[in-house]
């Protein structure tokens, strides 16, 4: 994710803004933002009907959503239950390509660094003249400040920025871009005052739209990614099989094991509401990470290996026990997954049993996949205090316990023995599937 991206999630809407965010929904994509930009949406301007222009990336060039369209309320207009929340779900046909936006709740830390994304008035002009880059803007260095009415809150803008200058930003998003991911606290309810001239806004938290989805639940989906939901929307970004095996080899290895993603029965959001959902990042891992496409790829390659070697399919049940003999854990770091063992040691690795297994899933590939040989291990226990484990006997090290290896493992050691599996790609198809039992069961 860089700042050029970010022009995608943001739409011009009416005399406003909003934020584009692809729900756990396959059909539909909602805009999200501010109730008060629709107040004249009965006058000469818009004659009761919305107009939204999005940034369409591929085409390079803006687009009108098209037709344009009256609000329906419970249709495709949602608006929170209370007159003095100033937010609002509009419901669209899905908007492609606009998948890595997640929200962040917790506004209690990390309240620094965010920027607000809209379309000012004042970029607008003249106003027969037709949209175009000129109009986003960027206001950089917002801090959010305490709490205020109507489930609002305060921030500051660094540049001291007018109200003249901040009009038609309302419903722009209050954003930050972290990894891969562009996070979303919160959406711009208004100025401050049109004489303090401070830089101070109004904003509603990202957690406050829960309550128009709980209102309307017959309606509208969580607002999480789509993948939350269906491990079936990752199923073409898992083991890269690309330069191992000859074309027809790799789909054919692929096509199997697809037929293993469509057997999974659990969702990711199903793993959230798990005992151990507090136990699937690296410790000190920003919370948000929990809804990272790369975790959650990671956890399909996991279920599908599990399930291989298992030799049957996985459910919640299942997936408890094993946690705690074959654990899996993320982070988002784009370093060597070597340099972060300090925050490995140190997370809360309790409930996994004795000689359990630990694999760590990162960005980076690996610089190996494995720690293994008792010269190593003695050496890099010897190196780290035992303080401040979280294991179950924390009288011994984490490396002397556990086994500890890189989710990238299995990807290379299909690709150590390619020359087997080939063999299973054509007439041999149906050994296919022992055959990765087979190389997985010695991983484990």
């Amino acid at each position: 994710m860089n700042q050029d991206d970010i022009k995608k999630y943001i739409v011009c809407i009416n005399g406003g803004s909003g934020v584009i965010f692809q729900p756990m929904d396959i059909d539909y994509s909602y805009i999200l933002t501010a109730k008060h930009i629709f107040e004249d949406i009965a006058s000469d301007t818009y004659n009761n009907l919305v107009s939204i222009y999005f940034f369409n990336a591929i085409a390079n060039a803006y687009e009108l959503i098209t037709p344009l369209f009256e609000l329906e309320k419970g249709e495709n207009y949602f608006p929170h239950s209370e007159d003095g929340v100033d937010i609002v779900i509009i419901k669209l046909p899905k908007i492609d390509n606009v998948e890595k936006i997640i929200i962040k709740e917790d506004i209690s830390i990390d309240y620094k660094d965010y920027c607000l994304y809209g379309y000012p008035s004042i970029r607008r002009n003249p106003i027969n003249q037709s949209i175009n880059s000129g109009w986003f803007r960027a206001d950089l260095d917002v801090t959010i400040l305490t709490e205020i009415e109507n489930k609002r809150r305060e921030a500051d803008i660094s540049k001291n920025q007018n109200h003249a200058e901040l009009i038609g930003s309302s419903g722009g998003g209050i954003v930050r871009i972290q990894g891969d991911y562009l996070v979303l606290a919160g959406i711009q309810s208004r100025v401050i005052s049109n004489e303090e001239v401070l830089g101070r806004i109004e904003f509603t938290p990202i957690g406050y739209f829960n309550d128009i989805i709980d209102e309307y639940q017959d309606k509208l989906t969580p607002l999480l990614p789509p993948y939350m939901n269906n491990f079936k929307f990752l199923k073409d970004e898992i083991l890269n099989l690309e330069g191992y095996f000859g074309e027809t080899n790799v789909e054919t290895i692929r096509n199997k094991l697809k037929l293993k993603v469509d057997e999974i029965q659990l969702k990711p959001n199903d793993i959230l509401n798990l005992s151990f959902k507090d136990q699937l990042l690296v410790n000190n891992e920003n919370k948000a990470t929990i809804l990272s496409k790369k975790l959650w790829t990671s956890w399909l390659e996991y279920l599908i290996v599990l399930q291989i070697v298992k030799n049957k399919v996985i459910d919640k049940n299942d997936v408890s026990e094993i946690f705690n003999k074959i654990r899996l854990i993320h982070s988002e770091t784009q370093k060597d997954w070597m340099k972060i063992m300090p925050d490995i040691f140190k997370t809360d690795l309790y409930g996994l049993n004795d000689k359990g297994i630990l694999i760590i899933s990162t960005n980076k590939n690996p610089s190996c996949n494995i720690i293994e040989g008792k010269e190593i291990i003695t050496n890099i226990a010897n190196a780290f205090s035992i303080e401040s484990f979280k294991t179950d006997n924390a009288e011994i090290h984490p490396l002397q316990q556990f086994k500890f290896m890189h989710i990238n493992i299995f990807e290379k050691e299909l690709e150590k023995n390619q020359i087997a599996l080939n063999t299973c790609t054509g007439i041999n198809v149906n050994q296919l599937i022992p055959k990765l039992k087979e190389i997985f069961d010695e991983i484990l």
